[in-house]
């Protein structure tokens, strides 16, 4: 057996090894922080130029780089941040998504209003029916 001299000592290694790696751990994390931060830097720089050169392009093209560029520009961001889903994302998404046209929005909102009234007057009709049927049955 290991005498109480002995198991004091194991328990101070083992303390003095366990604040070695926790100052190894804060000291990688400090360094991905700093190379994290200076390509975080050098990506908005490259977002800054993009925005100069996108003025170049043709107003056709310019909405379709933009809206690449702005996907490519999130991801990497986040990777480098790694922030949660955030405003700009949300706005990023919103901006994809393709909104119906006011003439696609009426049609759809006719359909269902059509459809909404048939289904009322069969259900309708179908009520009186069983009425009817009831009534002649029990009385």
């Amino acid at each position: 057996m290991a005498s109480r001299e002995e198991k004091k000592q194991q328990k101070k290694l083992d303390k003095e090894a366990k604040a070695r790696a926790k100052a190894e751990e804060k000291e990688a994390k400090a360094k991905e922080k700093a190379e994290n931060k200076a390509a975080l830097a050098q990506l908005k720089a490259d977002n800054k130029a993009f925005k100069a050169h996108l003025k170049t392009l043709p107003r056709k093209e310019r909405k379709a780089a933009k809206r690449e560029h702005e996907d490519e520009y999130l991801k990497a961001e986040d990777k480098l941040t790694k922030r949660v889903y955030q405003i700009r994302q949300v706005r990023g998404e919103l901006r994809r998504v393709q909104w119906p046209s006011f003439g696609q929005l009426m049609k759809s909102s006719s359909l269902v209003i059509v459809f909404t009234i048939l289904f009322g007057l069969y259900f309708f009709l179908c009520e009186l029916l069983a009425n009817g049927m009831l009534k002649a049955i029990l009385g």
